[in-house]
């Protein structure tokens, strides 16, 4: 943000008043500044590229200051989603029987699947769900992995 500030004020005073920056910041490192001096075009390339760069650096910290709040949503929603697949997780946990590695009632999770509105994959060994905003996998005795 800091960074973002600054360069609002060095690319706002080279897109306003580039004459004076190259006095303040360059002319010392030359003896006879005048005859060093940048031409009129030279300037107005300067001023053209300071005002791009200035609302660069506007953009850099209106994006800065939102980005925050986007990340702390986003993380909200996937805490969300992760309470959501652990409650189905455990649910499915308490029907979900393995025999031998295998699912062995897989009826009874397909059954308990469109009761619950998510379609549900039971192979042999794994099991798939999912729903709206859920992704998960129960195989054999790993558990659930959402």
């Amino acid at each position: 943000m800091i960074w973002g500030i600054l360069g609002v004020v060095l690319f706002a005073t080279l897109a306003i008043r580039p004459e004076r920056a190259w006095e303040v910041l360059s002319s010392w490192a030359y003896e006879d500044p005048e005859a060093n001096r940048p031409s009129r075009a030279a300037f107005t390339v300067q001023r053209v590229v300071a005002s791009v760069m200035l609302l660069v650096s506007v953009g850099a910290i209106v994006l800065g200051v939102t980005a925050p709040g986007r990340e702390r949503a986003a993380a909200e929603r996937a805490a969300e989603r992760e309470a959501t697949c652990q409650e189905v997780a455990e649910e499915l946990e308490s029907i979900l029987r393995f025999e031998n590695g295998r699912v062995a009632n897989p009826d009874k999770v397909r059954a308990w699947g469109q009761e619950h509105g998510y379609d549900v994959v039971a192979n042999s060994a794994v099991v798939l769900v999912e729903g709206p905003g859920l992704v998960l996998t129960v195989s054999g005795p790993m558990g659930p992995s959402c």
